[in-house]
């Protein structure tokens, strides 16, 4: 796995990378009482986290197809681990209300980190393996329900998405798990280079208590 000394001394700040020993914390700052605010990531071993800011601080200049489907978004969280042997990518999004463009944040941010850094001596995406993770309170019936679903009416490439994403979305409410990979969405009209698409990203839900306004995720028994 890349070495934070690698990381802190290549083309990027240092401040956007950050180690953390056996546990860290990430919060969202609400505006309404008993929302999701605040997840513990606990696992035995070192975390590298690679700040959000890197990805928000580039999004301008990343295009927004439609108000449901835009490559400036990203996640809230970005982790580089190792367990057993193996090296990991979790892409993480804290949700109160499970929602339906969870999946394409993981996604986007996915490619936009790649983007960023393939330009890093030593990191390889061959490496690692990469997992998303949504943690929110129990997904509703309407989230299912794509009935009020609007999307560009001339552009069929936006129906295609649409299913995928509500496919997706269905999958991993009941499975709990879905993976994404460079032929789960339409990705071509955008030329979006192969060596940046999500390859076998595994998307997984954790389900928060609804009103619970923390939690706590043992990574060891997620990975």
């Amino acid at each position: 796995m890349i070495s934070i000394d690698t990381l802190q001394n290549s083309i990027y700040q240092k401040s956007y990378f950050t180690q953390h020993s056996g546990r860290i914390v990430k919060s969202e700052i609400q505006v309404e009482t008993g929302k999701l605010e605040e997840c513990e990531f606990c696992f035995h071993g070192t975390i590298t986290e690679v700040s959000k800011e890197l990805l928000k601080n580039c999004k301008d200049i990343f295009c927004k197809v439609s108000k449901d489907l835009s490559f400036s978004c990203e996640c809230d969280g970005i982790f580089l681990l190792e367990k057993d042997g193996t090296n990991y990518i979790l892409f993480v999004e804290l949700k109160s209300n499970f929602n339906k463009r969870a999946i394409m944040q993981i996604a986007i941010s996915d490619i936009r980190y790649k983007l960023l850094c393939c330009g890093i001596d030593g990191f390889d995406i061959n490496d690692y393996q990469e997992i998303g993770l949504i943690i929110s309170y129990p997904p509703t019936s309407s989230v299912t329900d794509n009935s009020s679903y609007k999307l560009a009416k001339t552009e069929m490439v936006m129906e295609l998405y649409k299913r995928s994403l509500y496919a997706l979305n269905e999958k991993l409410i009941k499975d709990k798990q879905v993976m994404l990979n460079d032929c789960t969405f339409q990705w071509k009209p955008w030329n979006v280079a192969q060596r940046i698409k999500p390859i076998n990203l595994v998307v997984r839900h954790i389900e928060v208590p609804k009103g619970r306004s923390s939690c706590s995720i043992d990574l060891d028994s997620v990975l």
